[in-house]
Formats: structure tokens, C-alpha cells, sequence
């Protein structure tokens, strides 16, 4: 354990991943300040080495606990934030995730419009890169907002083929997308 710990330490870009990997633990566990912390250490890592896509990251995950302490403006300036360094240095996954980021807090303001343009832009990127599990994230929240405007057979579209990246990718969410969609299909 004590050489994993120092051979992360000697590589910088391991250090900003385990961080990020830490934040996103925290987050769950909701304790949003301690997770806040370690994104925030690794975008000043990021920002240090010069590596704009761990920037991006980092600014995401920054915006997305922002968004669990329901600060959407300051969430919306992260994402933003994400957006732009994922666009100057050609990331598209970066960009995929900034606009799934921006479609929640848009899907969460009630400008659901505003979302589903987010999310589909979000998923051409995603599906054009090749990226399976944001496709998934895309798709899954897609459905989720097509639900709630009643628009019931392109909801069912896209939870098909989250169940169908779900068995691709064996994610551990799949015998509930799978039982979404089988309420789904019940809907006129």
C-alpha cells in the first residue's frame, strides 16, 4: 500500500486521478465539502502541470457538486468553464459531459427544452467519439426528460438502447434501466 501511495505521489497525473476518484466517493457518500476539496486540489494540480483535460475535468466535477448544494448559477459558470477549455483543445467526451451538465441544470430549472438540446448535442459528441458510457449518461437522462414531457416512443428509443449499452459495457445498473423500461413500455 505505502508504494502505491508513493507511486502515485511521483506521478502527478495519477495524483490528479486519484483525487477525482476520492471526490467522486465523497460526493456519493454526500459529504459535498470534503469532495469539493479534492476536486478543488485537483484542478490547482491540473492547472499546475498545464493539462488542460484534467482541467476540464476537475471544473466539471467542481460545477457538479455546486449543483448538489443547489448553487446552479455558480454550477453553470464551472460547466461553462469546462466547456470552453474541452472545445480549445478538441476534447469531445469533455464537452459530451459539459452538456449533460448543463441539461441537468436546465432539466432541474424546469427548462426542459433547453435540456433536451443539451443532451442531444451532448450525444451526437458522444456517439461520434465512440464514448459507450457517456452515450449511456446522454441516452438515460434523454429519456428521463422525454418522460416528463409526455413524449413517450422517443423515450422508449433511447431506454432500448441504454439497455443495450448497459449489457455492453455489463453496467450495474442494468436490471433497473431494464425494469424502466419495461414500465415505459406500458405508456400509450
Amino acid at each position: 500500500m505505502a508504494r502505491r501511495s508513493q507511486e502515485i505521489r511521483d506521478d502527478p497525473r495519477r495524483e490528479i486521478a486519484a483525487l477525482n476518484q476520492l471526490g467522486h466517493r465523497l460526493h456519493q457518500e454526500q459529504r459535498y465539502d470534503r469532495s469539493l476539496e479534492q476536486f478543488w486540489n485537483g484542478l490547482v494540480k491540473a492547472r499546475e502541470l498545464g493539462d488542460k483535460k484534467w482541467e476540464c475535468i476537475s471544473l466539471n466535477n467542481i460545477g457538479m457538486v455546486y449543483q448538489s448544494w443547489g448553487k446552479f448559477d455558480h454550477a453553470m459558470q464551472f460547466f461553462r468553464q469546462s466547456m470552453r477549455i474541452a472545445q480549445e483543445i478538441g476534447y469531445s467526451n469533455g464537452c459530451a459531459i459539459a452538456l449533460n451538465n448543463l441539461g441537468r441544470l436546465y432539466e432541474a430549472w424546469g427548462r426542459l427544452d433547453r435540456a433536451v438540446e443539451n443532451y442531444q448535442k451532448g450525444l451526437k459528441l458522444a456517439c461520434d467519439d465512440g464514448e459507450l458510457g457517456t452515450q449511456r449518461l446522454l441516452r438515460l437522462n434523454l429519456a428521463m426528460c422525454l418522460e416528463k414531457l409526455g413524449q413517450f416512443e422517443e423515450c422508449r428509443v433511447h431506454l432500448r438502447e441504454v439497455v443495450r449499452l448497459d449489457e455492453l459495457l455489463e453496467h450495474p445498473q442494468l436490471e433497473l434501466d431494464k425494469a424502466y423500461l419495461a414500465r415505459m413500455e406500458s405508456r400509450p
